[in-house]
């Protein structure tokens, strides 16, 4: 799988920005918020991985365009479940960074610089996996996209062969009586 660097250095930027100014603090006020719209990505990818994908009218369809069909369905199921398992692990850092930093403060007291360090580290990474998950999901709707568009164009094609193929038997049946016809009353007479 490739890196695609449009989602990434966006991601990468948010948590930068969110290692200098943001504190867990701030996500842990937003955190039912933030909860509830990763459970909606998390809810329209379990339902999108349920659907499965319609093929249509698989008897038209080339082997090169099953093949294209079968690469694109694979490679959008694996990008779900990485999606899938990247937002979850953003909704357990979400709920559970507020304890982890308590935890670290009660057991290292003594060393007083790691809570704020490792405050400004968990920032960073619930920054840059919620920027990540939000940009992945728009990607993986654009793919499914086009996952559409190809059936839509096999459909079309389907449907073109059978109208080509209706339309042909049609004028073959048709030129046949016109041969018949024309042979039964020839030299006829006519009062």
């Amino acid at each position: 799988m490739t890196v695609n660097w449009g989602h990434l250095l966006p991601a990468v930027a948010v948590g930068i920005a969110s290692y200098s100014l943001g504190s867990v603090t701030f996500w842990h006020n937003h955190l039912t918020e933030l909860l509830s719209v990763h459970s909606i990505f998390a809810a329209a990818i379990l339902v999108r991985l349920a659907r499965g994908v319609s093929l249509g009218s698989s008897d038209a369809i080339t082997v090169a365009d099953a093949r294209k069909l079968s690469s694109m369905i694979k490679i959008l199921v694996r990008r779900l479940r990485a999606l899938l398992v990247i937002i979850l692990i953003s909704m357990g850092l979400l709920i559970f960074a507020p304890t982890i930093l308590d935890l670290v403060g009660l057991y290292l007291e003594s060393n007083t610089w790691i809570v704020p360090r490792l405050d400004k580290i968990l920032s960073m990474l619930i920054a840059f996996l919620v920027s990540f998950s939000a940009l992945r999901v728009l990607a993986v709707a654009g793919s499914d996209v086009d996952l559409t568009d190809l059936q839509a164009e096999n459909l079309i094609k389907s449907a073109c062969e059978k109208q080509k193929d209706a339309t042909d038997q049609s004028l073959t049946h048709g030129r046949n009586q016109e041969k018949k016809s024309s042979r039964d009353g020839y030299g006829k007479l006519i009062q």
